[in-house]
């Protein structure tokens, strides 16, 4: 039994994304390089294993943890639990704006920092029909709306 789910996100954005936010969010699919600046997920915490398997402790009863940067919705090719292929692809609008579409297989573990993603598209889209994404479990037919939590306040634009 896998816990791999399919992800399904399809976005239309503005044209005005600035540099720093289009850049990353190509280097998210998998379409550019890791922008040395982050703006939309800032930070990709992962706790340090050890050559014995187990977390390496950082001497203040915590664990040693490091900022690994990875894009989020970079996969391509064969799906390996959900069939069919993994795509990403984002490509300007003739009048203006940005069209985002992508496919991909994802862990639970990596739902907190897909988290902080889908909720920057689905703010910078401006929700309802312009922001899609659905997800299913990999043994299951059906597709979900993905739950994603509610942004901050500061976020939301309200204190």
């Amino acid at each position: 039994m896998s816990d791999m789910y399919e992800l399904l996100v399809s976005a239309d954005l503005p044209g005005d994304l600035a540099g720093a936010e289009a850049g990353e969010l190509r280097w998210h699919l998998g379409l550019g390089p890791r922008p040395e600046r982050r703006v939309i997920v800032g930070e990709f915490p992962e706790a340090v294993i050890g050559d014995d398997g187990r977390p390496v402790q950082d001497g203040r009863g915590g664990l040693l943890v490091e900022d690994r940067p990875r894009a989020l919705l970079a996969q391509r090719g064969p799906a390996h639990r959900i069939g069919g292929a993994l795509m990403a692809a984002m490509e300007r609008r003739p009048g203006g704006g940005w069209a985002l579409s992508a496919r991909q297989e994802i862990h639970p573990d990596d739902r907190d920092l897909l988290d902080v993603l889908l909720l920057w598209l689905r703010t910078r889209s401006g929700g309802g029909p312009a922001f899609r994404c659905t997800a299913r479990f990999c043994e299951e037919e059906s597709f979900e709306p993905l739950a994603l939590p509610e942004p901050p306040a500061a976020a939301r634009g309200t204190a």
